[in-house]
Formats: structure tokens, C-alpha cells, sequence
């Protein structure tokens, strides 16, 4: 299967070093995460009928994830199909739209794309589809990015750029890829991974690098075996902060969750994100977590529910010697939250899930098999109250390069198996929420 054509899809085996590795680096970021769902332990009530009360009690409250199993839910919102939109690409330019940036002011609204063919960024009107500006960034010399891993747009004139594992030096940029300024992050080292002089950041889709109050908020991956339980402690920081007024960078308190902490797990299970609200919460996710974690503006933290009615088998830990036909297994039934989003315009969330499918021995690796699995939206109102849960029709969609606009959800038309695929152009269907009823 030809999913890019630049690159192929390396798939490693439970180490992101595998997967960073720049000679076999094809899906970056979005595509090491092809697995996950959540976890939920599971009482032989036969066995304590004497206690069958006491354990339906205890089972509500005390689950894997730490939060009740909330499958039923008031469904006040579901999704129409309002608009589309289409973008025809250069010869430079990939479909794959991996990491990318929404930006909107009073006159413009623009689809930022980093264009990994060129070491640079696409710049995209929304309202006519046409190309804005196309940039490459130098790899070496004086303002130079290596390997462009992300970017974080502020203004037209002001566009941060992050090369792969490291942020010692991050160029900032205009629309035009004009440098204007260099940043020196002096302590690196103090927040790299045991035995690598790295910083491990994503400033991708599901962990973009986000700026708030002269900040900039970086999701990190781990380096290390997910399967050995060791490495996932209680006190393991997936989330720094770099204050621009210092150039200094520390970590934050956000952790694994207590389901996950001293057990092995497949990589994509306990891949995390974060989005962030007009408040300044963060809501911060794992790709195999039923619930989200919300760390409010005046320090509250809580946990909230925002799972799939239909969640699949139970996920399990796993060991360094489990098998890779396990994993497949495991990853194509079982629930993977891909995305967290907050829709400004409408001030709701939404989480972007795929569904679980049967497993069957026809699915010999990953890639393939997560095309079979369809996506859907989990709707969340200001409270983060579940409020709707949509369907995305199958073998249509793909989860990389969803956007929230004004217009509403921008859901690319990607899937391989989509009967106007191409590789020549985007087309996105714009969803719009809708309460039901109305």
C-alpha cells in the first residue's frame, strides 16, 4: 500500500527510538501511534456472589482508568455535513497532512502545513483553498532548522520552528520563511531522557506545542521500552513548559495515570496529547485512556469521562516478550483516541476515536488494518459532560489532518479505500455540530 511518495511507514517495536530513527522516519508522530484504547478490570462475580452488591459498587468506582464506565449518556448533539472543501497539491508536497496548525485573525484563515518534502511549511487560504506561501527552512548554517519536527504559529510574523529532538534553538519566522529572530534554550539537558542528550518533543497533531502567557507548552514522548513496567512510573513528565522571558525550560505534573503506572503496555496505548481552552485549561490526554485529564487555570485537577459507548476487548498489560501478532490484535480491537480538540467558536470538545473491529488473521501488520477501523466523534459540552457521539462513514476518512475551523470539524477524505482517493489534492468535508432536535 502506497501511502506517501516520499516515504514509507516504518512500524518499531515499543520504542520510539525505533520509530525516530531519521533513515527509517516515514510517518512521523501521528503514525507511531497506530494502537491504543482503554483498560478495564474485570470480577468473576460468580466467584464473590455473596459480595455481588458490594462488588457492582466497588466495580463502578473503581475501574482501570479510575473513572466510572459512563456508557449511557443524554446524546444532545450530532454532526451534519455542511460544506467541502478541496486543495490541490504541488509536485512538493505530500496529502499527508501530519502536522498542521489552524490560524484565524479578523481578515484571515489559514491552514498552516509543515511540508516535511521540503524542510519547510505550506500556508493555505481556507476560503479559497489557493496555496498562500511555501517556504523552506535551511538545514545547515546560521538560522538553520536540521530536521523541521514542528512549528507553532503566533501571527504572520511570528512562526516558531522546532527541529527533531531538541529545542536548543528555535527559529522564528514570518509567513514568508523570513528569519526574524533565534531563541537559545540554555537547559536542555536538564529535562532530556536518561542516556540521550534529547528533548523528545512532538509539536505534532495530538501534542501540538501550544503558546499561552509568553509560554510555550511542549508534549513529550518517552524514549524508553513502554513494555517494561519500570519505565512507567508515577513520576515520569510527559509535559514541559519553556518561559520565553527566561528561555528556560521545566517540567510540568503530568504523569501517567494510576491505571497505567508499573505495568508494560503496547507504545500507543500510553502515547499522550493535550489541547487547551479560551480559559487556559489544559486537557490532556493517552491515546488508550477512556477518560481525559483537565488541569484547570486556578490549579484544580480532575478527571472526566469521555470514552466510546463500544470500547472493545479489554486491553491488558503486556511484557517484553509479548508477541508482535498480539499487538496487531490488541490494536485492532480495542478503541484508540486519536485527537482531543476544543471548538472555540462553538465551545464544545471533541475527541476523535477509531472503533474497534474483529480481529482476523487477514491483518498481518498495523498499517493496513487501522484503514478498516472507522473513526468517530465523541462530543463534550463546557462541563465536560458527554453530550453526543457521531459515526464517520468507514473507508472514507483519515485521522491525520483534522482541523476545527469556523465553518466547523474539517475531516480530510483520505482513507486509501475512499473511491476518489488521490494523492494530488485534499478534499475535506466540513461537519458542523447540531443540537438535536433542531
Amino acid at each position: 500500500m502506497h501511502l506517501s511518495r516520499a516515504k514509507g511507514i516504518p512500524l518499531g517495536k515499543g520504542c520510539l527510538w525505533s520509530y525516530l530513527n531519521p533513515r527509517r522516519f516515514s510517518l512521523q508522530s501521528e503514525f507511531i501511534t497506530l494502537e491504543g484504547k482503554s483498560f478495564k478490570n474485570t470480577l468473576e462475580m460468580s466467584v464473590f456472589k455473596q459480595f455481588s452488591l458490594l462488588l457492582t459498587l466497588a466495580i463502578s468506582v473503581i475501574s482501570c482508568n479510575d473513572v466510572s464506565k459512563h456508557h449511557n449518556f443524554e446524546s444532545k448533539y450530532s454532526f451534519e455535513k455542511t460544506d467541502s472543501l478541496v486543495i490541490d497539491l504541488d509536485a512538493k508536497t505530500s496529502y499527508e497532512f501530519r502536522n498542521l496548525h489552524y490560524y484565524q485573525n479578523d481578515s484571515l484563515e489559514w491552514l498552516v502545513v509543515m511540508n516535511e518534502n521540503i524542510n519547510g511549511l505550506n500556508i493555505y487560504d481556507l476560503n479559497s483553498g489557493h496555496l498562500v506561501s511555501q517556504f523552506s527552512v535551511p538545514k545547515s548554517g546560521p538560522h538553520s532548522v536540521p530536521t523541521l519536527n514542528g512549528f507553532t504559529i503566533i501571527s504572520p510574523d511570528s512562526i516558531f520552528l522546532y527541529t527533531r529532538m531538541s529545542i536548543k534553538n528555535i527559529e522564528i519566522v514570518n509567513y514568508r520563511g523570513d528569519t526574524l529572530s533565534n531563541l537559545r534554550v540554555s537547559n536542555q539537558k536538564e529535562v532530556s531522557d536518561y542516556k540521550h542528550s534529547v528533548f523528545n518533543h512532538v509539536s505534532n497533531n495530538p501534542g501540538p506545542t501550544i503558546f499561552y502567557n509568553n509560554k510555550l507548552y511542549f508534549t513529550k514522548w518517552p524514549l524508553f521500552s513502554f513494555s517494561m513496567a519500570k519505565n512507567i512510573s508515577k513520576d515520569y513528565s510527559l509535559e514541559f513548559v519553556l518561559d520565553l522571558s527566561t528561555l528556560k525550560i521545566a517540567a510540568l505534573p503530568v504523569h501517567y495515570p494510576k491505571w497505567a503506572q508499573n505495568k508494560g503496555w503496547h507504545t500507543s496505548y500510553l502515547l499522550n496529547g493535550k489541547a487547551m481552552n479560551n480559559k487556559g485549561d489544559f486537557i490532556y490526554t493517552i491515546q488508550g485512556d477512556d477518560s481525559i485529564s483537565v488541569h484547570f487555570a486556578n490549579g484544580e485537577k480532575k478527571r472526566f469521562y469521555a470514552g466510546l459507548s463500544q470500547t472493545g476487548i479489554e486491553k491488558k498489560p503486556i511484557t517484553k516478550k509479548t508477541q508482535k501478532a498480539r499487538e496487531i490484535k490488541d490494536v485492532i480491537s480495542t478503541t484508540i483516541y486519536r485527537r482531543m480538540f476544543y471548538d472555540k467558536y462553538r465551545n464544545l470538545y471533541y475527541r476523535i476515536a477509531d472503533s474497534p473491529i474483529p480481529f482476523t488473521s487477514e491483518y498481518r501488520s498495523l498499517v493496513p488494518a487501522i484503514f478498516e477501523k472507522p473513526l468517530s466523534i465523541i462530543v463534550m459540552d463546557e462541563d465536560f459532560k458527554k453530550v453526543g457521539e457521531f459515526g464517520l462513514a468507514k473507508d472514507t476518512y483519515y485521522f491525520p489532518g483534522i482541523f476545527i475551523g469556523k465553518k466547523g470539524m474539517y475531516v480530510p477524505r483520505l482513507n486509501t479505500k475512499y473511491k476518489d482517493f488521490s494523492e494530488d489534492r485534499v478534499t475535506y468535508s466540513i461537519y458542523h455540530p447540531v443540537l438535536n432536535g433542531e
